[in-house]
């Protein structure tokens, strides 16, 4: 790789450094230090996220996690979906995005047992085959990743597959056994709290082997 190659790698790191900089959530916040480059390297990567979090002991999940997905979600899932959206919403006189972003669940409920079972829009479809793809990707990383790597069951990282084939990048054993958090103990919350920096140590081990991932496939260019 030439320096004139080499430059444009590195302005295009620093450009998707700027553009995780600039993402906020609803209210404002930005990408959490502790899995910022995590999201930096998988976009780097050509690895689109939606949403992530560094994982905190005091609210939100207590473990780290990536949502990875294509972007331009088509906004309608399954054909006439707005359209039956509408009619609820202006029967009960509310917004279309009280019913759209279930603000109202009841309303929310109400539009999806009236849709039924009805298939998915073409644009949908795409999407989530790219979202298909996506995950295949992540997966050839996370077992290159642990090809060699012996640690504990629970701190493992694995893709957990949702609708439309987004997937998060989360710790297995959150992802094999789903947090029922109404029924946790004061002790089972607790232990699932200690292991939270073991968590985002793993995350940074991969983080750390995204990086290298990243910076050989520069030099092969």
């Amino acid at each position: 790789m030439n320096k004139s190659e080499d430059s444009t790698s590195l302005s295009n790191l620093q450009r998707i450094r700027e553009e995780v900089e600039s993402i906020v959530d609803a209210i404002g916040k930005p990408i959490d230090k502790g899995i910022f480059e995590t999201v930096v390297y998988l976009n780097a990567l050509g690895i689109p996220t939606t949403q992530s979090c560094e994982g905190h002991a005091d609210s939100g999940r207590p473990w780290p996690w990536v949502r990875i997905g294509a972007d331009n979600e088509p906004r309608e899932r399954f054909v006439g979906q707005l359209k039956t959206y509408q009619q609820v919403a202006d029967e009960n006189n509310v917004q279309l995005s009280v019913v759209e972003r279930a603000q109202n669940v009841e309303l929310w409920a109400e539009a999806e047992r009236r849709i039924g079972d009805v298939p998915e829009t073409d644009e949908y479809q795409e999407w989530a085959n790219k979202n298909s793809q996506l995950v295949n990707q992540v997966q050839v990383l996370i077992d290159e990743f642990y090809a060699d790597r012996k640690v504990e069951d629970d701190l493992k990282l694995e893709l957990m597959v949702m609708a439309g084939n987004e997937a998060e990048l989360m710790p297995y054993e959150v992802n094999k056994k789903p947090v029922d958090w109404e029924r946790l103990s004061e002790n089972e919350l607790a232990k699932i709290i200690r292991r939270l920096p073991a968590r985002q140590a793993e995350m940074i081990a991969f983080t750390e082997f995204l990086r290298l991932k990243y910076e050989a496939r520069l030099r092969k260019l």
